[in-house]
This record gives structure tokens, C-alpha cells and sequence, in this order.
């Protein structure tokens, strides 16, 4: 049995059931993108540093927050750990992870059909108790449909929240600059586009034109 075995049937089973549905693995790690223009689901077969095998973490990310990575914004682990045994428990325990990666990219797909429906389930998010980015992505959400108010509102915590340097100074900035924008809705959506441009490029995604439903 070579070391990375349980690896190669990991990447086998993501390929057979996740690429059919416009997942694309991102290089040869265990992470796979679906990619949505202004956002995107995040497939993760995460590996233990104890044993071989995999947990299941599946999620989406935003794109309105420029930065060089990227993090589970809603959603994360969806199934525990299954440990490499051998290859024949293995390949059916790898296929049954896929399958259900899969379904749960439609489910993320069906709840996240508008900016609308995204908007709603953030700012529900925040209300029953997140903070830190979740503050930011609801900020930017509402922004998008126009709720004005709610997201000037959302933004002021935004700032309250983030008060240190360096990075939590640059998420302070960015918010500043989208709530000057927010009484016009196309300088607010142009700046949103800009940063969503901003962070494709950082990821090494390609352009996307017009990522923002009209």
C-alpha cells in the first residue's frame, strides 16, 4: 500500500460524483471549488493529523472581502471523520462522502438562488448570534438588495468589531468605504464588483463579467 493510497480513492470518488456538477479540484489537494461568479461552495475532504482518512466539511464563501484565501463562511462540517482501514472499506466510504458532498452542493445552491435569499439567511445568522465576518457578509448582503439602513446599521457593528490592527484595520476600511457608497446603488454594486474582481484575481480565479445579478 503506497502512503497516499486513501488519497488517490478520495480524489477518484470527488471526481465521479462532484466534476458532473461543475466542481473543480483545486490543484491536487482535497479541496474542490464550485464556483458561483460572487461567491462560491467549498468542498473539503479534510484530513487528520492522527490517522489516514477524511472529514467532510462542505460550505460557501463570499467574494466581496478581497483576500488571498478561502475560509467557510456558511456551512462547514457536515460528516465526522472515516478512517483508512483498507482499500476495499475504503472506496465505498470514500464514494458515500462524495455522494453526499454532492447533495449538499445543491441544497447550498437551492437556498443561495438570489442575492434576496442570501440576504435573508445572513442577516438571520447574525441575529441568532454571529459576528466577526458574518457582520461583514450580512453588511454587504443587504447593501446588494437595498436595505440601506439595515446594512449602514450592520456596517457601524462591523466597525465597532473589528478594532485592532492590521487586518482587522484593513476590514474597517473596506466597510467605511462601501457605507460612503451605499445611498447610490450603482457605486455601491461597482465597488462590490471591484472587490469581487479584487479577490478572484488574488485566488487565481479567472475575470468574471458581471458577477452581480442584475
Amino acid at each position: 500500500m503506497k502512503q497516499n493510497e486513501h488519497g488517490k480513492i478520495i480524489a477518484a470518488a470527488a471526481k465521479k460524483y462532484l466534476a458532473p456538477i461543475g466542481a473543480r479540484r483545486k490543484g491536487q489537494s482535497r479541496t474542490w471549488l464550485c464556483d458561483q461568479k460572487y461567491w462560491l461552495i467549498m468542498i473539503e475532504f479534510q484530513p487528520s493529523g492522527w490517522s489516514k482518512g477524511s472529514y467532510l466539511n462542505v460550505g460557501a464563501h463570499w467574494f466581496w472581502y478581497a483576500r488571498d484565501h478561502f475560509s467557510f463562511d456558511h456551512g462547514y462540517r457536515i460528516a465526522d471523520f472515516v478512517s483508512f482501514e483498507a482499500k476495499e472499506q475504503f472506496e465505498p466510504e470514500s464514494e458515500r462522502l462524495a455522494l453526499r458532498a454532492a447533495d449538499e452542493v445543491q441544497k447550498i445552491r437551492d437556498n443561495f438562488r438570489s442575492l434576496e435569499e442570501i440576504a435573508r439567511q445572513l442577516t438571520f445568522d447574525v441575529v441568532n448570534g454571529g459576528g466577526g465576518f458574518a457582520l461583514y457578509h450580512a453588511a454587504v448582503a443587504a447593501g446588494l438588495v437595498g436595505d440601506i439602513s439595515g446594512s449602514r446599521q450592520l456596517f457601524e457593528r462591523v466597525r465597532n468589531h473589528f478594532d485592532g490592527d492590521g487586518w482587522q484595520e484593513n476590514v474597517r476600511s473596506v466597510a467605511a468605504e462601501l457605507t460612503k457608497a451605499l445611498p447610490s446603488k450603482h457605486d455601491f454594486r461597482t465597488l462590490v464588483q471591484e472587490i469581487i474582481q479584487r479577490h478572484r484575481s488574488l485566488n487565481k480565479l479567472p475575470p468574471c463579467p458581471d458577477p452581480l445579478p442584475a
